[in-house]
């Protein structure tokens, strides 16, 4: 996600008269270089800024910005997850007062009365209209006057405010797709063959009987003793690391003894992010009974082991194990009852010891919420470098024009890495809008942009930029002319901390921010007498 200062320049058709956003939160402005009226829109809107003449077109909200959107940019450096909540306020932070934590259409009794609002959590955009019409403001968290603009998102006018929505984007929890990779050798080791759906039979996949261990990296799946489906079973799920035959191992690698009998194989198409929940009893469905929520390494605890008759599973899948530690033969119970028989695998009665609970937790977005820079207290000095140099004679006793063209030009780079310390979390391509460090006389930052702060790659083009040298158009006579230009080169090292969250989960990392730049260009011209 990148914006563009210039939509005028950077469009192949007028301007847009509908939007619809695939992901994050976008201001569009009135004016270029993001500056004007703006217009909001989060992820999931479509909007028209035309009144449709479709009547297919009512899924849209209508924003009347017709013939405006001139530059756009994305915020990349919030959290557009959190909880919302503000306090807008009649006056300055005090007196009357209402707190909000969800969209309000209709302000009410404060209805163009706010002069002041706090922004506990979340991001907000006010309008000067009720039902979300009118000129808008963006308030991020903080707190906010009539008096001042917001940072960069519109005019807050005093009394103005009438309606209010929140901007939250849900977590998006990513569920892996199934994948699963069998060794044929024990430790992951010899030929190995992945699997991305099931098969009935091995053989014909030129695998059978033959797997000795396996990785699981999307899913649960059902590894099977007989072709089409059939006999004992050993599931496995995502994360799994599992030897099938014994001897060594090491600590992350589970055992299940299945060796060489893997006939076939697929996967459970089921919710396995549901929070377990099984009642487990000594008869059919009565006598002592225990509810469990988590995995039960050994019902001996509880004076279970080798009684359980039948199971009822109240939400999410189980695997029952005839050995404590999740060993022995294996048994799949899916949502139901279950009296003498499970969902997969070879049920014996009075057999269970232990049980797992199958769940996958789906990952959540991975957030950098800001960038501290720490640099250095000496300023580097940047190196002169030579650009050009020309040299020219006249030695006739009349004014000559000048050889060559008048103008020349040269292209340089300026480049930028972020270097992270030890293993990051921050992988691949993350786009992050910051300021940089620049060196010039002395540390400053640069205009805010969005730059690529994963790791995957190293060296990045932060920006390209053309100098001009412009030549004498005459030489003197009985003279010689020299030009020489020079242009700093100066390279960056500072030290940042990124401040990262992921669902609840918060931690800093560090790094070095290091970057080559060009700056300060300098032209001599220097005239001797022949």
């Amino acid at each position: 996600m990148q914006g563009h200062d210039n939509v005028v320049d950077g469009r192949i058709f007028d301007f847009p008269r509908s939007v619809f956003v695939e992901r994050g939160v976008w201001v569009l402005y009135k004016e270029k270089n993001y500056k004007g009226d703006i217009c909001v829109v989060m992820e999931g809107d479509k909007t028209n800024f035309e009144q449709p003449d479709n009547a297919e077109e009512d899924t849209f909200m209508f924003y009347d910005f017709k013939n405006s959107v001139s530059s756009l940019k994305p915020i990349v450096d919030e959290d557009f997850t959190a909880e919302p909540q503000c306090t807008v306020h009649k006056h300055y932070f005090d007196d009357e007062s209402l707190e909000v934590t969800e969209d309000v259409p209709d302000l009410g009794s404060m209805k163009g009365k706010v002069s002041s609002i706090t922004v506990q959590s979340g991001a907000w955009v006010g309008y000067d209209d009720i039902n979300y019409g009118g000129k808008q403001t963006l308030f991020m968290q903080g707190q906010h006057k009539y008096e001042k603009m917001s940072p960069g998102y519109g005019e807050f006018t005093n009394d103005s405010l009438s309606s209010l929505r929140a901007l939250q984007i849900k977590s998006k929890k990513t569920i892996k797709q199934p994948k699963i990779t069998l060794y044929e050798h024990a430790n992951f080791m010899g030929r190995s063959k992945t699997f991305t759906e099931g098969h009935h039979d091995m053989e014909d996949a030129g695998f059978f009987d033959c797997a000795s261990s396996v990785i699981v990296e999307g899913g649960v799946w059902v590894l099977y003793q007989l072709r089409w489906y059939r006999g004992h079973i050993c599931v496995v799920m995502e994360g799994d690391k599992t030897n099938l035959v014994p001897g060594k191992r090491d600590k992350d690698t589970k055992f299940h003894c299945f060796n060489d009998t893997v006939s076939s194989l697929k996967p459970l198409e089921f919710d396995f992010t549901q929070e377990p929940k099984c009642t487990v009893y000594e008869h059919d469905f009565g006598g002592r009974s225990l509810q469990f929520t988590e995995d039960i390494l050994d019902l001996r605890w509880y004076k279970m082991d080798n009684t359980v008759s039948s199971i009822r599973v109240h939400s999410g899948a189980w695997v029952g194990f005839e050995d404590v530690d999740f060993k022995g033969k294996m048994t799949l119970y899916l949502p139901g009852d279950h009296n003498s028989k499970s969902t997969d695998g070879v049920y014996r009665n009075d057999t269970l010891t232990s049980l797992r609970a199958l769940q996958i937790k789906p990952s959540v977005p991975l957030i950098v919420k800001k960038i501290e820079f720490h640099p250095k207290k000496e300023i580097p000095a940047g190196k002169r470098i030579g650009l050009l140099s020309w040299t020219q004679s006249n030695n006739t006793d009349v004014t000559q024009k000048l050889s060559v063209t008048k103008e020349t030009s040269i292209k340089t780079e300026d480049t930028y890495e972020f270097r992270w310390e030890k293993e990051t979390k921050i992988l691949g391509e993350y786009s992050f809008e910051t300021l940089i460090p620049f060196v010039g006389f002395s540390y400053k930052y640069n205009m805010e942009m969005v730059y690529n702060i994963g790791s995957s790659e190293r060296k990045k083009t932060a920006n390209t930029e053309t100098w001009s040298v412009n030549y004498p158009s005459d030489i003197p006579s009985k003279s010689k002319i020299t030009l020489t230009s020079t242009l700093k080169k100066g390279k960056v090292d500072v030290p940042f901390t990124a401040h990262v969250h992921q669902g609840d989960k918060k931690w800093t990392e560090k790094g070095t921010f290091k970057g080559v730049q060009y700056y300060d260009l300098e032209t001599e011209f220097k005239e001797e007498r022949l």
